[in-house]
């Protein structure tokens, strides 16, 4: 069996991308959060990194809205999803390595870096501050809890649980600070979907 959490994770996603789209394909409280950073980005086209983009229904609404989305993902299914239902540039990528330059306006990171083990995260956001310009936004969502954990019985897959992380507002904010991010006023928040409390945040790399 897979053991390693990341190499389990995209296991599953490869083979749960349809079934990962329909369960979630209302976008409404993506949608907002997303018009929240286009108001504060302003006018123009910019370039959002949708990191952790899964079966790609966000960089849908991220072109939409007018603007260039790179869709980022280690799940060659979710990809392979993503390029045929919504079409654009995806790239299959490690957030721990990120292959870019400072070429980003925001990142979109929605529930997606919940998969890093603890060790991970810190040069994972160390990535995201690297590949954002200055006065860029990253955004991100991660379960509120504590300790990490397999997860079975959300897909179909039994037989490769994803694998996560859960936070504090303390330890998130802890580490947003330490990798150079600065809060951005009126939002952050919490949330609860399927029973599970959520944190998000939306930071800015200061110029």
């Amino acid at each position: 069996s897979v053991t390693d959490p990341t190499a389990a994770t995209i296991h599953t996603y490869d083979r749960v991308a349809r079934e990962y789209h329909d369960k979630r394909y209302d976008r409404e409280l993506a949608q907002e959060r997303l018009d929240h950073i286009g108001i504060l980005l302003g006018p123009g086209r910019h370039r959002i990194l949708d990191l952790g983009c899964g079966p790609g229904y966000d960089a849908a609404l991220i072109r939409a809205q007018g603007d260039c989305a790179i869709g980022a993902d280690l799940s060659s299914g979710m990809l392979s999803f993503a390029r045929r239902h919504y079409p654009g540039l995806y790239l299959r990528t490690d957030m721990r390595r990120l292959p870019f330059a400072a070429a980003f306006d925001a990142i979109w990171a929605n529930a997606s870096m919940l998969h890093l083990e603890p060790t991970d995260f810190p040069g994972a956001l160390a990535e995201c501050h690297r590949v954002l310009k200055a006065g860029g936004y990253l955004a991100l969502s991660l379960k509120a809890g504590e300790g990490q954990a397999w997860e079975n019985g959300r897909f179909a897959v039994e037989d490769a649980p994803p694998f996560f992380t859960y936070w504090t507002a303390t330890d998130l904010d802890r580490a947003l600070a330490a990798a150079g991010f600065s809060s951005v006023g009126g939002a952050t928040g919490d949330g609860t979907d399927e029973h599970q409390a959520w944190l998000s945040r939306l930071v800015q790399k200061p110029h």
